[in-house]
């Protein structure tokens, strides 16, 4: 496979895929999971549902940030492959570069943002999984 090939591949498939189709699948795979746990807590109904409309309000907003924050990768990507053979100026080259860095600043401060929103808003969702983690070790340690 020559370097053409191989260039159009990574623009077409290998960056969509790692910054937006992948992440996305294992959000919606950790939802699942996360929802199955809470199902499987000895609560009353009114507070389980209102724990899974809550995880599912917030894992649905990082899904379209995430899906929003990626997307412009392979934007970028495709923008660069068709202006490849343009010859660009230096400061048109400073401008793609700073377009590019503005990029991965948005698309890393997603997660770490999304920790810090989960953290802040979700302080019942802490003490439900911090209970669940307990009875998980209490009931794997038979005294």
């Amino acid at each position: 496979m020559n370097n053409y090939y191989a260039r159009l591949l990574k623009i077409y498939v290998v960056t969509p895929l790692f910054f937006t189709v992948i992440p996305v699948t294992l959000i919606i795979i950790v939802l699942q999971g996360m929802i199955r746990n809470i199902r499987q807590l000895t609560l009353n109904s009114c507070q389980q549902d209102r724990f899974e409309r809550q995880i599912r309000r917030m894992l649905i907003v990082q899904r379209i940030l995430l899906a929003a924050s990626g997307f412009p990768f392979a934007l970028e990507s495709a923008y660069l492959h068709a202006t490849s053979t343009t010859q660009k100026s230096s400061l048109h080259k400073t401008v793609e570069n700073l377009f590019l860095q503005i990029l991965r600043f948005v698309f890393h401060m997603n997660f770490v943002g999304t920790l810090y929103f989960y953290l802040y808003i979700s302080s019942e969702k802490v003490t439900a999984d911090n209970q669940m983690v307990l009875s998980a070790l209490n009931s794997s340690n038979p005294t």
